[in-house]
C-alpha cells in the first residue's frame, strides 16, 4: 500500500511538474509576443520613414529644377519682351525694312549718308553698323541689298581693320585686290554688283560717301 501511495504521489509531482513547465512556457511566450510585435511595427515604422524621407528629397530636388526651369523661362520671355520693345520703338522713319537672322534683328535704311553718320543713325536706334560673324552671315546680308555699308573701319590705324564693336577682323571677304591700300579708304562696304559670289564683295571706300547702310541689334543687347 505503502510503494502505491508513493507511486501514485511520484505520478502527481511529475504531473505538478509538466503543468508549471507548461505554464512557464506559455507565460514566456506571452511575455515575448509583445515584445516582437513591438520590434516588427518598430521596423515598419522606421521603413515607411525611409520611403518618406527618400519621397521627400525627391520631391525637393524636382522642385528646385522645375523652379530654376521656370525662372530661366520667365528670364527668356522678358528678355524677348523687352527686345521686341525696342524693335517697336525702333521703327522709326529712315527705315525701310526689318528682317530677323540667327539671333539679331537687322534693319536697312530707305536713303543713304556717310559711313560716320550711318553709324550715329544705328546708335540712336539702340544698334549699331552690322558685324558679320561669319560665312552665313556675310551670304545673309550680300542678299539684302546692291551696296551697303558695314561696321568694318581702319579710321583707327592704317591697315589694322576692327568691326564697330571693338573685335578685330579675323576672316574677311574682301574682292581681289581689296582692300587696295589707299590712304581714306577707311570704311568698307559690301557690293552685290560686283561679284554674285557673297564670299568676295568687299570694298574699302572713302567713308564721306553716301550709301544704304545695315543697322544690326543683338537679341541678348
Amino acid at each position: 500500500v505503502a510503494k502505491m501511495e508513493n507511486m501514485y504521489e511520484n505520478v502527481v509531482d511529475l504531473k505538478t511538474r509538466r503543468e508549471n513547465e507548461v505554464e512557464d512556457a506559455l507565460q514566456l511566450q506571452r511575455g515575448k509576443r509583445p515584445e516582437e510585435r513591438h520590434l516588427k511595427l518598430k521596423a515598419v515604422w522606421m521603413s515607411l520613414t525611409t520611403v518618406l524621407l527618400v519621397a521627400l528629397i525627391v520631391m525637393c530636388v524636382l522642385f528646385y529644377y522645375l523652379t530654376q526651369e521656370r525662372d530661366e523661362l520667365i528670364k527668356e520671355k522678358l528678355s524677348k519682351a523687352r527686345f521686341w520693345g525696342k524693335l517697336l520703338r525702333a521703327r522709326t522713319p529712315g527705315m525701310r525694312t526689318f528682317l530677323y537672322f540667327g539671333s539679331s534683328f537687322y534693319s536697312i535704311s530707305n536713303e543713304q549718308k556717310p559711313w560716320n553718320e550711318s553709324r550715329a543713325e544705328c546708335r540712336g536706334r539702340g544698334a549699331d553698323l552690322v558685324v558679320i560673324n561669319s560665312l552665313e552671315e556675310q551670304e545673309f546680308i550680300h542678299n539684302l541689298t546692291i551696296r551697303t555699308w558695314i561696321g568694318l573701319t581702319d579710321n583707327e590705324q592704317e591697315g589694322v581693320w576692327k568691326w564697330v564693336d571693338g573685335s578685330p577682323l579675323t576672316e574677311g571677304y574682301f574682292h581681289k585686290n581689296e582692300p587696295n591700300g589707299l590712304k581714306w579708304e577707311n570704311c568698307v562696304e559690301i557690293r552685290h554688283d560686283w561679284s554674285d559670289k557673297s564670299s568676295n564683295n568687299w570694298n574699302d571706300l572713302l567713308c564721306n560717301v553716301s550709301l544704304i547702310w545695315i543697322c544690326e541689334q543683338s537679341e541678348l543687347a
